[in-house]
């Protein structure tokens, strides 16, 4: 073999042993980089679980207040439905002569003490029943 050809070789090895050390340089920093980044983001989950212990306390707190909220809190009865007494035959058949003479609404309500909607009701319905003049 030719001096040369081994002074080529050597030179061939020095270059792959350089870039070698230099990847393994790389990697090494890379390796401390990774590291520190992983100490930083280990620090910041332990303060987040830190942070979600303590919330998860003051949700217990709250949910105990409340507890005692509801028990110290009568239970309030649904009110029941109670209609308005009906009105009566007599002012029915007032509020009806009262609507036939050509009483407005708001007059026969007033003077009988009817809610207009009654009133206003039972004008439509004497409408409804009058027999139509052209039959």
């Amino acid at each position: 073999m030719n001096i040369n050809w081994i002074l080529i070789l050597l030179g061939f090895d020095a270059a792959v042993l350089s870039a070698m050390l230099l990847v393994v340089g790389m990697l090494r920093r890379d390796r401390k980089q990774s590291q520190t980044e992983v100490a930083a983001l280990r620090g910041q989950l332990d303060t987040l679980a830190s942070e979600v212990e303590h919330h998860k306390a003051q949700v217990r707190d709250l949910e105990l207040q409340l507890g005692e909220a509801q028990r110290a809190t009568p239970a309030v009865p649904k009110p029941q439905f109670v209609p308005a007494p009906a009105i009566s035959a007599d002012k029915r058949a007032e509020a009806l002569e009262m609507l036939r003479s050509g009483a407005d609404t708001g007059t026969v309500s007033v003077r009988l003490h009817l809610s207009h909607a009654e009133t206003a009701l039972l004008g439509k319905v004497q409408v409804m029943l009058r027999p139509e003049s052209g039959r």
